[in-house]
């Protein structure tokens, strides 16, 4: 975990090292848990609808509201709304809400990105409305959240 932080801290990017690390992740977790720890482990993740999960985990960075959501789903809206919160124990919306805020957050931590492109890449409709959303989610403003931030927060985020 030491190596895997100080990469990251130091700008490691590569997503070739990153399919690496990943591959490692799932060679030890077959090595030192049994199929049915794992099953246990993994449940509350996959749950009694994994394709539902999975056409939900695989899309929702694409889909900006819950009707284009639905409509990905061949499900009216109500229904999907009501499988949603089956699924995942909780409001379709709330879930977005928290997903949109942990991506603005990584691309303002990561600081790769102008505040300007993250307002247009997340839908936003003005860079003041990107400093409102984050002193809503976040307390602080976009360039406070970047100057302050420690790559300690960065993994919090990813957990």
């Amino acid at each position: 975990m030491t190596l895997l932080r100080q990469c990251l801290q130091d700008g490691v990017s590569c997503a070739h090292y990153h399919t690496l690390k990943e591959r490692e992740l799932f060679i030890l977790l077959r090595a030192y848990y049994s199929k049915e720890e794992l099953a246990v482990f993994f449940f509350p993740l996959l749950g009694k609808d994994v394709d539902f999960k999975d056409m939900v985990l695989m899309n929702y960075r694409s889909v900006r509201h819950i009707n284009e959501f639905a409509e990905l789903a061949h499900m009216s809206t109500d229904t999907f709304k009501r499988r949603f919160k089956d699924a995942f124990g909780e409001p379709v919306h709330k879930w977005m809400t928290q997903r949109k805020a942990e991506l603005i957050y990584r691309d303002i931590v990561l600081g790769q990105k102008t505040f300007a492109e993250i307002s247009i890449e997340h839908d936003m409709s003005s860079q003041a409305y990107l400093s409102t959303f984050c002193k809503r989610h976040f307390g602080d403003t976009p360039q406070n959240l970047r100057e302050s931030s420690s790559f300690d927060t960065v993994l919090n985020l990813r957990t």
